[in-house]
C-alpha cells in the first residue's frame, strides 16, 4: 500500500469472517458496516420453492446507524404538535426524502429498510390523534385508514404497500 502512498486506518480496517451456510466456523468478527449498509450473516428463505427452507447467507442490509439517521430525519419534519399543518404539507416535505431513502436502502433486503417507514406511519397516527383531538386508539386507526383510502398515493411509501 505504501507503494501507492495509501495508508490503512487502524481503527476502521479489520478482517471479517463471512459466515454462511457454506462456511460455518465461529469467529469473533463476522460483520462490518460500509456505506450505511451492514454486512453480516442473515437468514434467507429459499427462492427456488423447495419448501420452507432457510439458509444462512452473508448479505447487506440497512445498518442500524442509518435507521437511526432516517428516523431522526422523519422526526425532524413530522412534529406531532404541528396540528395547524395539513397532512398534504407533510407529504410534500417528506416524499422526496422517503423516495431517496427507499431507492438507496431498499436495494438489498428491503424488508429491513421498510421497518423504518412503519415508524413513520406510527408518527402519522400520533399526529392524527393530536390534530383531530381523538381519544381512543380505534378512532385514530379509523381516521388513519380513511385518509389512506381517500388519498392512497399521498405518501410514497404508501404506494409501495407500507401502510400499517
Amino acid at each position: 500500500m505504501q507503494e501507492y502512498e495509501l495508508e490503512l486506518h487502524s481503527e476502521k480496517t479489520k478482517i471479517v469472517y463471512c459466515k454462511s451456510y457454506q462456511r460455518k466456523e465461529e469467529y469473533e468478527k463476522i460483520s462490518f458496516d460500509f456505506l450505511s449498509y451492514s454486512f453480516q450473516p442473515r437468514k434467507m428463505r429459499d427462492k427456488f420453492g423447495r419448501g420452507n427452507k432457510t439458509f444462512m447467507v452473508y448479505s447487506p442490509a440497512m445498518s442500524n446507524k442509518a435507521k437511526v439517521g432516517v428516523r431522526a430525519g422523519i422526526k425532524e419534519l413530522l412534529i406531532r404538535r404541528w396540528a395547524t399543518q395539513r397532512i398534504e404539507w407533510f407529504a410534500e416535505k417528506l416524499n422526496p426524502k422517503i423516495r431517496g431513502w427507499i431507492n438507496y436502502y431498499a436495494r438489498f433486503n428491503k424488508h429491513e429498510a421498510f421497518q423504518v417507514f412503519s415508524y413513520l406511519n406510527g408518527l402519522l397516527r400520533k399526529w392524527i390523534k393530536n390534530k383531530y383531538k381523538l381519544k381512543s386508539a380505534k378512532a385514530v386507526y379509523v381516521k388513519y385508514k380513511s385518509i389512506q383510502e381517500g388519498q392512497p398515493n399521498l405518501f410514497y411509501h404508501w404506494q409501495l404497500g407500507i401502510r400499517s
